[in-house]
């Protein structure tokens, strides 16, 4: 009995000395590198897409009805400096008779932190809106990193106003485009 032990014991003794890992517990390493990426956000979306104004008078001056559109904005490279027209608006035609604008009553709400940058009405008023880009909302001046991501809900409100008496076959279709910009 003694024999098969010692036999036992000098195997288990080269055992240990030929596979010294195999006899304890080791552990090896993988390295690797990990690289994070922000990409430049620069995004705008409305919360109501085609919409219908309707006079409720033809005579000129007449108004329509209103529609408040929410566009959720977001970028992460705005400038820390003012920047006039950062919302802007622009028509693929005009409509004979008819002008379509912004009311005076544009506004943000942020959904990031308060440090974030905002937008506000500018010019104030009503705006009337051409075929070229007619800002909006200016972005004021902001300081640091948190002053340069705009992430929030410009709210505008339309409206449509007669420039002359109108006859049925007045009106019409055109594509409203609002613009963000970054710089």
């Amino acid at each position: 009995m003694m024999r098969k032990y010692l036999r036992f014991t000098a195997i288990l003794a080269m055992l240990t000395a030929a596979l010294p890992g195999a006899a304890w517990a080791a552990s090896v390493d993988d390295a690797d590198t990990v690289t994070v990426a922000v990409p430049t956000i620069l995004s705008i979306s409305d919360s109501t897409g085609n919409f219908t104004l309707t006079f409720a008078s033809a005579v000129s001056g007449g108004t329509t009805n209103f529609q408040t559109v929410g566009y959720a904005v977001q970028s992460n490279n705005m400038p820390n400096a003012a920047l006039t027209g950062a919302l802007s608006a622009k028509l693929s035609a005009l409509l004979d008779g008819i002008n379509i604008r912004a009311l005076g009553s544009r506004t943000y709400t942020n959904s990031g932190t308060a440090s974030n940058a905002t937008l506000t009405e500018a010019p104030s008023g009503v705006v009337t809106i051409g075929t070229s880009a007619t800002g909006i909302m200016d972005k004021p001046a902001s300081s640091g990193n948190s002053g340069k991501i705009l992430s929030g809900t410009a709210f505008v409100a339309w409206q449509g106003q007669s420039t002359r008496d109108l006859t049925t076959s007045d009106g019409g279709s055109v594509t409203l485009t609002v613009t963000l910009k970054d710089a």
